[in-house]
């Protein structure tokens, strides 16, 4: 495995890296892994990003190399650093956490027996969901991160000592910490934990607390009472917050858990050894009163378990009146059909590979599904042009990317996908057509910055539809897109509803929209408002059309073909110098 990280190497005894970046260092060099290359990308901008200083004895374990940032492999220039390619080369990783998991699946293919491969957890999903849907992940990936590089920065400009305020991320910790810990096979550990306890001489009647869960299931770690990749991920950025509040009394009264669990990560003889070598300097803090049940009242802002999703949403009601009120304020629209006369493809010549089937689908579904990539196929075969590269976003088993890449050879595919197990399956059928056109991107939309001609998505959930045609329209770039899941539209810090001025111009409002989006959901046959839920899938998809129209792009709201190969069977067609002519 490839890993590329950044760092400014301007300083004799130590090297600057972003803090993502020092994180993947930091744990490659616990691994003690040799087959992780480490790619150091040299820079000595003044612009630098604020980072944290690492000796440069850390890399004397690990194998390595310095390059310029113009030597860095093309595919990956396409994405954010850090990144890694795995062989054989057609796989890039971007984002800490996907890097990380596959560092740590790459140490223990080499050292099996350290018991590596328990760092990811339990059914190895530690830090697996990715930051746009995961709370917990995002905390690890980007808000603790972040709060590291604010707190730099904002020391750098004002040259002014640390002072006592407690860094709202740490805060969140700290009630993280304070939680019930989600702890499988529950009773089983239970007993091991009184066992353990009593092999310790410790007195049983402290087995219960007085918050109503056993003491001996209460946070050991950063994940319950298992240490995980997220404690080695954590350490070093509370280590560098810590280190900034110059109250320590104040530190010992309110975060009392975090210092508990800093105290037992620092003591592991194993991340002394990595510590020694980075040169950091570790934090003498005792932790404080451990009976403190709940933070001080001024300290309770934002606090929140993070390792549990969001449950509090209010549910949105759909009346029917309400509904149609609504629909009557908006322009009417025609579904179109299909551009392409004949969409049916000789399935029966192509590679076993390309063929659904072998992407571990359900075999009830393969021929619904067989037909709407016949429809995706040949809308986008219609306006390909040799040389151009086609993103097929959100592409999960690479059904549709696939087999693009095998019908239009002249072009490039890539795949942009951030679930494991269905990049897994994209890059195995992938090896087996030894295709040259095709490169595969386990990351989240954000991370992924190459340019490109054609953006394609099959039933892609929600925002993520809006997220994709946003991304073509930055581009100037075709799109066919298939929707998906119009109840899980939500307005975001990047994402507002409705899209279009039209929808706007028509007084629409965003809690408006997102009835019509739950609506748009009941489309099943023979259900009772299938029909309503038909009119109010137009209605959003004339919204994320419109919205393209506005930026210069003709479209059309087209069909599946059949349509009843799926009850989401809009296809969203739209271009600045291509066109879709009907054919007579």
């Amino acid at each position: 495995m490839d890993v590329y990280v950044r760092c400014n190497t301007s300083m004799d005894q130590c090297i600057n890296f972003p803090v993502p970046d020092s994180i993947i260092v930091f744990v490659c060099a616990y691994c003690k892994t040799q087959r992780v290359q480490l790619h150091l990308v040299t820079t000595s901008d003044t612009s630098w990003p604020v980072g944290i200083d690492f000796s440069r004895d850390i890399l004397a374990n690990l194998s390595h190399d310095f390059m310029e940032g113009d030597k860095v492999p093309a595919s990956v220039q396409l994405c954010d650093l850090p990144a890694a390619v795995s062989s054989p080369g057609c796989l890039v990783h971007s984002g800490m956490c996907a890097l990380l998991r596959g560092v740590i699946k790459t140490a223990h293919s080499e050292h099996p027996n350290d018991h590596l491969n328990e760092l990811l957890g339990h059914r190895e999903v530690c830090l697996k969901a990715c930051a746009e849907v995961s709370v917990w992940t995002r905390y690890c990936e980007v808000d603790l991160p972040e709060a590291v590089e604010r707190t730099i920065s904002d020391l750098r400009q004002s040259q002014a000592p640390a002072g006592d305020a407690i860094a709202p991320e740490l805060r969140k910790l700290e009630n993280h910490l304070r939680q019930p810990p989600i702890v499988r096979n529950r009773g089983k550990r239970q007993r091991e934990m009184k066992n353990q306890k009593r092999q310790q001489h410790e007195d049983l009647q402290q087995m219960s607390s007085g918050n109503g869960h056993e003491a001996g299931l209460e946070h050991i770690y950063a994940e319950g009472i298992d240490f995980t990749i997220t404690d080695l991920v954590l350490f070093p950025c509370v280590n560098y917050l810590l280190g900034q509040c110059a109250d320590q009394s104040r530190v010992q009264r309110h975060l009392a858990k975090t210092l508990q669990w800093y105290q037992r990560i620092r003591s592991m003889p194993c991340v002394q050894d990595v510590v020694s070598s980075t040169g950091l300097r570790v934090l003498d803090i005792s932790a404080g009163d451990e009976n403190v049940t709940c933070p001080s009242p001024d300290l309770t802002a934002d606090l929140c378990a993070l390792n549990i999703r969001d449950k509090v949403k209010d549910k949105v009601k759909l009346v029917t009146a309400e509904v149609e009120a609504i629909l009557t304020r908006l322009p009417a629209v025609t579904v179109l059909p299909h551009p392409c006369k004949d969409v049916k493809l000789p399935w029966q010549q192509f590679p076993p590979a390309v063929h659904p089937s072998n992407g571990e689908l359900p075999e009830q579904r393969v021929e619904r599904k067989c037909e709407q990539l016949e429809s995706m196929a040949q809308s986008v075969t219609r306006i390909a042009r040799p040389g151009d590269v086609i993103v097929d976003f959100c592409s999960g088993g690479g059904h549709l990317g696939i087999l693009l890449a095998y019908l239009l050879p002249q072009c490039k595919v890539i795949l942009v996908e951030n679930k494991e197990e269905s990049i897994s399956r994209a890059v195995t059928r992938i090896d087996s057509l030894q295709q040259d056109n095709m490169l595969v991107y386990q990351c989240n939309l954000d991370y992924f910055h190459g340019n490109f001609d054609i953006g394609v998505t099959l039933h892609a959930c929600g925002t993520a539809t809006d997220l994709v045609l946003q991304r073509c329209i930055d581009n100037d770039a075709s799109f066919v897109v298939c929707p998906c899941c119009y109840g899980g539209i939500q307005c975001t810090h990047t994402m507002a509803y409705p899209r279009s001025g039209a929808f706007k111009q028509a007084g629409i409002t965003s809690e408006e929209y997102l009835v019509l989006g739950h609506a748009a959901d009941q489309t099943e046959l023979n259900i009772r408002h299938a029909q309503q839920g038909q009119t109010c899938m137009v209605a959003i998809d004339s919204d994320r059309l419109f919205c393209a129209r506005e930026h210069g792009y003709e479209i059309m709201l087209s069909s599946l073909e059949p349509p009843s190969c799926s009850p989401k069977n809009h296809l969203l067609l739209g271009s600045k110098d291509r066109t879709w002519s009907q054919e007579t």
